[in-house]
């Protein structure tokens, strides 16, 4: 395919008959821009697809696939990216990575700009942000260094909580545990004291 990625979404046309018992579904091509290989993570009611590229010298780049086709997200010079979820809005959450690989910074990108909150502070080994609302509260899951396990957690308006696993070892919070705008504080016996740093590129 000449290095260019063919990246693929299925996407739900909702067209149902009078019975509503059957969907009609479609593959869309969004085209392509330099790697090896593509991948959609996420998709808002306007139709705009937000995924990951690895390029051909093995680095991730996250896109964003919109009315005007595919583009790359901006990132520090020499980072890596991965973009997941976005939300009506068109505000698209995702991690950004050192060039070694490091994790440090969950990401938004608004109208193009990116803008990180520093979780290296956190002492976090895992971190993925599952979706986003209207609100940009955001829930995924995050593993941390100290004591071990996975847990699901929410980020609302700078507050960072932790959710229980409910004695168990691993617990997720994923986009149904979210409306399309929320009012609900994370839960008080999970917060975690966050003041991360955060700042646009230049």
């Amino acid at each position: 395919m000449n290095g260019f990625v063919r990246g693929l979404a299925l996407v739900v046309a909702g067209m149902l008959t009078a019975d509503l018992d059957a969907v009609t579904y479609s593959i869309v091509d969004l085209g392509g821009v330099g790697g090896v290989r593509s991948s959609g993570a996420g998709m808002n009611n306007r139709g705009e697809v937000v995924g990951t590229i690895l390029s051909e010298d093995k680095r991730l780049y996250p896109f964003v696939f919109g009315a005007q086709g595919m583009r790359l997200l901006g990132m520090p010079e020499g980072a890596r990216g991965e973009a997941y979820a976005i939300n009506d809005m068109g505000t698209v959450v995702g991690m950004v990575y050192s060039e070694d690989g490091r994790l440090q910074h969950l990401s938004f990108w608004r109208n193009g700009v990116w803008q990180g909150l520093d979780v290296r502070d956190f002492d976090v080994s895992s971190l993925v942000p599952y979706a986003i609302n209207q609100d940009e509260t955001v829930v995924g899951q995050v593993g941390f260094r100290v004591g071990g396990g996975e847990k699901g957690f929410v980020l609302k308006s700078g507050a960072f909580a932790a959710l229980s696993t409910f004695g168990g070892v691993v617990s997720i919070a994923t986009e149904s545990m979210i409306s399309a705008r929320s009012s609900a504080r994370p839960p008080r016996q999970a917060m975690r004291s966050c003041v991360p740093r955060c700042g646009p590129t230049a």
